[in-house]
């Protein structure tokens, strides 16, 4: 009988696993992720050419992860390829600034966040080799180095001019007045001339949507706005602290931890101020809690944290047949959070969350398959079908829909979801780099008392 304080994430362990994830998988898995991030630190998640064949090789990898190699001398290739990419992941972000919006007093203190930059980065490649209690000190240190660094690029990009900043202030303003940011019009920072919004959408300096994300959303932001300078130092104390008690669980846990925290353009994500870093930190807290009541709780919170996360449901609805207190809890949050906000404005809120989505233009910049050479949307397309083969080959092996297998496949849709997009960016492909890292949620299929 499994023990209580047993890990979720013992992906390693051969009793109480489902599924296939074996140390071949894992490696796989990460091999994509790292792929995935080099893909989001070549262009910062636009559509360049270079990015999209990284993006390719991402697929590919996630793609046939789930097929079974007998070759020992491919498989040690693969962990050297793996070794190869993580110093590429660990050491590539001081090559570049790490905010767009920095401001020009900031450009002699640049040495400074170089100096954490690099200390992180020697930190994090001897703790992935490392075990013991040398290797907790090791990520202790990363963490807490790493969080320095966030920290200082948010100090010194106080105001990016990027719309979801001017977003989650306007709809903070409007809450503490006791209004409702889902019925009020968003500013609009680019002026009437933009082609980043539908035309319909364009009213001089305002746009005709409310807050355009749900409410848990609304409310962390808000809270973030007042307890911290901004939201978004809130955000990344999250982030951190997340992958931090993650990294504590073991060994597994703390290579995903350790990858969760180099993701290339980490600091970018949070100083463009995107909803995603909150998304991000809610799910390795679910992770990290995934066998208890919190982390029940924390999944159902991670799920209304974006709308496209919807169909994360279906996974916890599957698991009522092991664990009801645990699939209830969660499937009460979500419902929860995403209902309450009807009882103001309905239509205003339907609007603004979803109906806004369908309206928004396509954008040939971003990092999707949609826009460019043929043959790479090709491959892309098979590549999908690839990886949606041999999920339905475990599916019918198993001869039921257990929840590791619905969470892989709504996984794997939401991979075609952000690479045949109309507008994917670094930050979508953000949450897909996290998902990746979690063996698309092995943490799931492990029991434990809630």
């Amino acid at each position: 009988m499994l023990t209580n304080k047993a890990s979720s994430l013992k992906i390693n362990s051969a009793k109480g696993t489902q599924g296939y994830f074996d140390e071949k998988t894992q490696t796989f898995l990460w091999v994509s992720a790292c792929l995935l991030g080099l893909a989001i630190f070549l262009g910062d998640g636009m559509g360049s050419l270079t990015s999209k064949v990284f993006l390719l090789a991402s697929t590919l990898f996630a793609a046939i992860a789930p097929w079974k190699i007998d070759s020992k001398i491919f498989e040690s290739f693969i962990r050297v390829f793996l070794v190869a990419l993580l110093i590429l992941m660990f050491a590539l972000p001081v090559t570049r600034i790490p905010g767009y919006y920095l401001q020009s007093t900031s450009q002699s203190e640049i040495p400074y966040w170089l100096g954490l930059r690099s200390l992180a980065a020697t930190a994090g490649i001897l703790c992935w080799f490392h075990t013991g209690r040398s290797a907790k000190a090791l990520f202790s240190a990363c963490c807490a180095v790493l969080f320095l660094a966030g920290f200082w690029t948010l100090r010194a990009s106080p105001h990016p001019a990027i719309d979801v900043f001017s977003f989650f202030e306007a709809a903070s303003s409007e809450l503490s007045k006791g209004g409702n940011p889902y019925g009020i019009l968003m500013p609009n920072i680019y002026g009437p001339n933009t082609n980043l919004y539908a035309p319909d959408l364009l009213q001089g300096d305002s746009l005709k949507f409310g807050f355009p994300y749900p409410l848990t959303t609304l409310l962390a932001g808000w809270l973030g706005n007042l307890l911290f300078p901004d939201y978004r130092f809130a955000f990344l104390a999250l982030y951190v602290l997340a992958a931090f008690f993650l990294g504590l669980q073991g060994e597994v846990e703390k290579k995903i931890a350790l990858l969760a925290l180099f993701f290339p353009r980490l600091e970018f994500i949070f100083e463009q101020g995107w909803s995603d870093g909150l998304s991000g930190a809610l799910f390795l807290g679910t992770a990290t809690l995934s066998t208890r009541i919190p982390g029940a709780i924390l999944a159902g919170l991670w799920i209304s944290s974006k709308q496209y996360l919807i169909p994360f449901v279906l996974p916890w609805m599957s698991l009522y047949q092991q664990e009801k207190m645990r699939s209830v809890v969660c499937l009460s949050t979500v419902g929860l959070l995403y209902f309450l906000p009807l009882f103001s404005e309905p239509q205003a809120y339907f609007w603004s969350t979803f109906g806004l989505q369908i309206v928004q233009p396509f954008r040939p910049d971003s990092l999707s398959y949609l826009f460019g050479p043929l043959y790479l949307l090709t491959a892309g397309v098979f590549l999908w079908f690839l990886g949606l083969f041999f999920r339905i080959k475990n599916i019918l092996k198993e001869r039921k829909l257990t929840p590791h297998s619905a969470l892989e496949i709504v996984f794997w849709l939401l991979w075609a979801f952000f690479i045949f997009n109309k507008q994917a960016f670094a930050n979508y492909y953000f949450s897909l780099y996290l998902l990746t890292l979690f063996t698309a949620g092995a943490f799931l299929s492990r029991k434990g008392r809630a």
